[in-house]
C-alpha cells in the first residue's frame, strides 16, 4: 500500500507544470517525494536531490513564476518578491527609482578656488592681501552664508546649509560668491540662480564655475 502510495504521488509530480518558491525540510532520500503546498490552497510535490535536499515545490496546473526585474531596479517582481529599494530620498517609480518630490535634502558648501586678481587685474583686498572668500545661498526668499576663510584662493567650509525640499531646489537656489570686506564685499561670482536636476540629485552634489573663481557643493537626503 505504501508503494502505491508513492507512486501516485510521484505520477503527479510528474505531470505538474507550475513551480513555487517553497524548500521542504532537509535531510530526505534522493529520489524521496513530497506534498507541498502551493498559492490559492493548491498542492503540489516536491523532490529530493542528491544533496538531501527537497527542491522547489511543483504545483498542479501552473507555470514556474520567473520574476520580471529586466530593466527595473525596485518594485514588484510579478511573483510577490522585489527587484530591489530604493534609497532614502528616493521612490520607486515604473520599476526606476526617482528622487521623492516630499523629501528633504542638504547642501553642503564644500570648496572653491579665486584667481589671484579680481576683475580689475588688483588685488582683491586693497592692501594687497588676498581674498576671503564666503558662499551664501537663497531658496525660498531665505538666505544663509558660509564663514569667511580668512587670505586663501582655495577656501574650504564644509558648512552644511539648513534642509529644504526637493520642490523647493528644483524650483531654483540662488548663490552668491563673494570676497568679504570690512565696508562692501567684492563679487567673485555674480549671484546666479541654479534649478537642481535629476543629474544633480543622483550625481550628489554640483560644481559652479565664473571667469574668477569656483565653488563645489553636495547634495544628500536629510536624515530621518
Amino acid at each position: 500500500m505504501m508503494f502505491r502510495v508513492l507512486a501516485l504521488i510521484a505520477g503527479f509530480a510528474f505531470s505538474c507544470l507550475g513551480c513555487a518558491d517553497v524548500d521542504g525540510p532537509e535531510g530526505c532520500v534522493a529520489g524521496q517525494t513530497a506534498v507541498c503546498g502551493c498559492e490559492g490552497g493548491r498542492s503540489g510535490v516536491q523532490s529530493c536531490d542528491a544533496a538531501g535536499r527537497f527542491g522547489v515545490c511543483r504545483c498542479e496546473g501552473g507555470t514556474a513564476c520567473t520574476p520580471q526585474c529586466s530593466g527595473r531596479v525596485c518594485g514588484d517582481d510579478g511573483c510577490g518578491g522585489r527587484c530591489g529599494s530604493c534609497g532614502l530620498g528616493s521612490v520607486c517609480d515604473a520599476g526606476r527609482c526617482a528622487v521623492d518630490p516630499g523629501s528633504r535634502w542638504v547642501l553642503t558648501a564644500q570648496s572653491g578656488t579665486v584667481t589671484e586678481r579680481d576683475g580689475t587685474n588688483q588685488s582683491w583686498d586693497a592692501a594687497g592681501g588676498l581674498p576671503d572668500p564666503l558662499l551664501c545661498l537663497s531658496v525660498n526668499g531665505n538666505r544663509e552664508c558660509t564663514r569667511a576663510v580668512a587670505d586663501t584662493l582655495m577656501p574650504r567650509w564644509g558648512h552644511r546649509f539648513a534642509p529644504q525640499s526637493a520642490a523647493s531646489l528644483r524650483a531654483g537656489v540662488t548663490f552668491a560668491y563673494d570676497d568679504e570686506d570690512l565696508t562692501d564685499d567684492d563679487v567673485i561670482c555674480s549671484p546666479t540662480t541654479v534649478r537642481i536636476t535629476d543629474e544633480m540629485f543622483t550625481r550628489g552634489g554640483l560644481t559652479m564655475e565664473c571667469s574668477f573663481g569656483t565653488f563645489s557643493l553636495s547634495l544628500s537626503p536629510a536624515p530621518l
